[in-house]
């Protein structure tokens, strides 16, 4: 896995989603849909 943060090359995002959850995926699938670009930010949980 690698960090997002390590990989960033200056894109811009119209929705910055913090939380995976069912509400963050929620929101994912209609920003998806209404073609924006999105960021979903989410903590792993080991």
């Amino acid at each position: 896995m690698q960090r997002f943060i390590e990989n960033y090359q200056g894109e811009h995002f119209d929705v910055v989603i913090i939380g995976g959850g069912i509400t963050g995926a929620s929101v994912a699938y209609e920003a998806a849909s209404k073609g924006m670009c999105f960021l979903c930010a989410s903590r792993l949980k080991v």
